[in-house]
């Protein structure tokens, strides 16, 4: 057999009968109907993905496994009939050749089956590729040696399945039980709206194969019951693996049961030692006591969370494990370990108690209220829970001191969140407090906590000083769960920089711990924002409201292209929500801290701590000292504008003695979205432009039909668009790097942008260098 440094390589692309899939064989050229079957010694799938669009490479290692020392070698060719995934578009063939891979040629169907037998007449070395519709292709390689083995490789481009909260993309694997070795790796882009970051994960193959994927997995049919591999970015489904972590319960009157397995949570099952410290605070419920008056209890509370404990010690620590338990309890006079672990001494050796956490109690306040018929009654105030759990949290890191294991905190505090700013701690106490916790934190802890809304404020000093991971969970008023994956400088970077997670109620909250996340958009929510980060290409932006008592949601996306390491511009739009008033107002403890989460909560774009969106009427903040307040703030109504997106700075205020408070004051608003009465235009500035030039849209404010940005090159070829499918008001600003749309470098040269609105069309060219 001749080689040759060169190949003539071919991807064919014309339309025939479907054949047989999953048909990998060896012939004679010379004896048509002598053929026997091959194998794959090797298949390895690569997948970049970016956004929608993959770039895939399937790489196969054939070989004939059964060598006839009667054939001659020369005379051999491989033949298969392969299925590749929906949607795809075959731009590459490569054939080894000296140990190198030699790319193909794109040609006409006639041009490349004359040279492809022309050559195999001539005993080269050619390999070729044709489509017979749809995802079916026809793969020859010539020549074949008895017992050799051939490289060859596929390449092409595939849009995946996309779902509201999951995209993914099949493989057909109608020749599985040919393969020997099988590897797949996965490259994906930094972020996708909801979706993960992903470097090189095991995705959906490792539920298939039934065990964690490695490198060197031999897979055979039986692996593939459904004959198709799928790739899922995503939810994944609730298994025992991961079922385990924890699950709430809403029992009515406010009643939240947890029930607990610290160890799955924190995906620590496979660790020989642990070190668990938790610092429990039981939870508060107000109940109707049969009379006149609301009566505080914790007894259900109690009872439920003492229960989760005791389950836990009972059936998951093992020998050599630490577990410190501190009880922060607001209520009861002392504490026993007996009161939680009454009938299993079995465990306690293992345990730890620290008698240090003393209840701190405070006056109880009361309020009045009247019901249906007009009665009077007084209903208590419970006191906040802030200094229980600070110095639980204190003694569990003393008792780190000596370890020699990463210790993990585990707070459970889940108080009521709307009288904590009426009776907050003292300063002083706080940073005491985190200060200790700065010092005793050697061993990178890790800190899980289970709060409420208005809990942000008091736990930002301790995670701007906390040198490990977060994890922060709060119930709602319907006792859903949420999670959010917190970076310990949550407070002091943009939020641009930052990636929140959310997971709603009926999904498992371990998901956000493996990366998987999920939202939703709250029924009772006026207004939503959601973005992304600052490395990602697209905005998303949900708007929901109620108009005359109906509910009236808007989407929009848009391409932003924003550039790594680089606060994106602010860019967004708002669609006008008739109708629907928005008031927010409250103190800096509650209201304040809970605008900044739910900023946090839905991804806002945004270098401000907090976005709103202001109704009619609503276009001026105040802050606390025009109220002659300590702690209030809202939303002046001025006049009956149209809807305006305002962002907040929210930053530390400023105590009589000079000093920083805990507590943020409100920044004077900035308005985002402006309007104008002028007619329609496109600008584009610095042109010549950079990997800063900002698109900008001017439009009356009346103009509320669908927009679009296209980009064509001097060929007149689409390189990139941005749509908008709700419609503009005002100014819209969208940069673009100078990259197309799935993301690759574009050459220099004139471009032209145009836009269509309406039965408008506006037109700009740019010149990219």
């Amino acid at each position: 057999m001749f080689k040759f440094n060169t190949c003539a390589l071919l991807v064919l692309l014309f339309m025939c009968n479907v054949f047989s899939y999953g048909y990998i064989r060896i012939g004679n050229v010379r004896e048509s109907w002598n053929t026997w079957e091959a194998k794959i010694d090797t298949l390895k799938i690569s997948i970049s993905e970016q956004d929608l669009i993959c770039r895939v490479w399937e790489e196969f290692t054939l070989r004939d496994p059964a060598p006839d020392s009667s054939q001659t070698g020369d005379s051999l060719e491989l033949q298969a009939y392969l299925r590749l995934p929906e949607n795809s578009a075959v731009d590459s063939l490569y054939l080894w050749i000296n140990d190198k891979p030699e790319p193909g040629l794109l040609m006409s169907a006639s041009s490349a089956t004359a040279i492809y037998e022309s050559i195999v007449k001539r005993r080269k070395d050619p390999a070729i590729l044709t489509t017979y519709g749809g995802n079916d292709y026809y793969l020859r390689i010539f020549p074949f040696m008895p017992g050799q083995s051939r490289k060859v490789r596929i390449a092409f481009h595939c849009a995946m399945n996309s779902k509201s909260t999951s995209k993914n993309i099949r493989f057909p694997m109608d020749f599985v039980d040919t393969v020997g070795h099988f590897e797949l790796t996965v490259k994906s882009s930094r972020y996708y709206g909801s979706f993960p970051v992903l470097d090189e994960p095991q995705l959906a193959l490792q539920r298939i194969l039934g065990k964690p994927l490695t490198k060197g997995v031999s897979a055979n049919r039986t692996n593939f019951p459904q004959n198709y591999l799928q790739v899922s970015w995503g939810p994944w489904p609730t298994d025992n693996t991961v079922s385990s972590c924890y699950s709430t319960d809403n029992k009515g009157m406010g009643y939240f049961s947890l029930l607990l397995d610290p160890f799955s949570l924190l995906g620590m099952k496979d660790r020989a030692n642990i070190s668990l410290s938790v610092a429990w605070t039981p939870s508060m419920v107000e109940t109707w006591n049969g009379g006149t008056t609301y009566a505080t209890t914790y007894s259900e509370y109690f009872e439920g969370e003492r229960r989760a404990l005791h389950d836990f010690i009972t059936n998951s620590l093992t020998q050599g494990d630490k577990f410190t338990l501190c009880y922060a309890g607001a209520t009861l006079t002392s504490f026993s370990t007996e009161l939680v672990f009454a009938s299993d001494k079995n465990k306690l050796d293992a345990c730890t108690f620290i008698d240090g956490c003393k209840p701190i109690y405070y006056t109880y306040s009361y309020s009045y209220y009247y019901d249906n018929l007009g009665n009077y009654h007084y209903r208590p105030v419970p006191p906040p829970p802030g200094r229980n759990w600070l110095s639980a949290l204190y003694h569990a890191f003393e008792s780190f001191k000596s370890s020699d294991l990463q210790p993990v905190v585990l707070v459970l505090d889940k108080g009521n969140p709307y009288y904590y700013s009426e009776n907050r701690p003292a300063v002083s106490a706080l940073d005491s407090t985190t200060t200790a916790i700065s010092l005793h934190n050697d061993h990178g802890a890790v800190m899980y906590v289970i709060t409420s809304y208005s809990r942000l404020a008091l736990y930002k000093n301790l995670i701007n000083r906390f040198g490990g991971r977060v994890v922060q969970s709060w119930a709602g008023d319907d006792m859903e769960t949420r999670l959010a994956d917190l970076t310990p400088d949550i407070f002091s970077v943009p939020l641009t920089s930052l990636a929140i997670q959310v997971t709603s109620s009926g999904n498992n909250p371990c998901l956000d711990i493996l990366g998987i996340p999920q939202s939703r958009i709250p029924w009772n929510s006026r207004v939503l924002l959601s973005g992304r980060t600052a490395l990602t290409d697209i905005l998303n932006i949900s708007l929901a409201g109620e108009s005359n008592g109906a509910y009236v949601s808007a989407f929009q996306s848009i391409s932003v292209n924003a550039i790594p390491d680089r606060s994106p511009e602010k860019i967004w739009a708002l669609n006008k929500v008739n109708n629907s008033p928005y008031s927010y107002y409250g103190s800096y403890g509650s209201d304040a801290d809970e605008m900044a989460a739910f900023s946090l909560q839905h991804n806002v774009l945004t270098r401000y701590s907090a976005l709103l969106a202001l109704e009619p009427g609503m276009d001026t903040a105040f802050a606390a000292s025009e109220q002659n307040t300590s702690n209030s703030w809202g939303i002046r109504t001025t006049s009956m504008a149209s809807s305006d997106v305002v962002a907040f700075s929210l930053a530390p205020g400023v105590t009589s003695s000079g000093g920083s408070t805990d507590f943020p004051d409100i920044i004077k608003a900035e308005k985002q979205v402006q309007h104008s009465e002028i007619a329609p235009h496109i600008s584009a500035t610095p042109n010549p432009f950079t990997m800063t030039t900002r698109i900008t849209i001017e439009a009356d404010k009346n103009t509320a039909a669908p927009a679009a940005i296209s980009i064509y090159d001097i060929t007149g070829k689409k390189v990139h668009s941005f749509n908008i499918h709700k419609g503009v008001e005002g100014w819209l600003t969208v940069v673009w790097n100078g990259c197309s749309g799935n993301g690759s470098r574009l050459p220099q040269g004139i471009y032209l942008l145009k836009v269509r609105m309406a039965n408008k069309m506006l037109t700009h060219k740019v010149i990219l260098m």
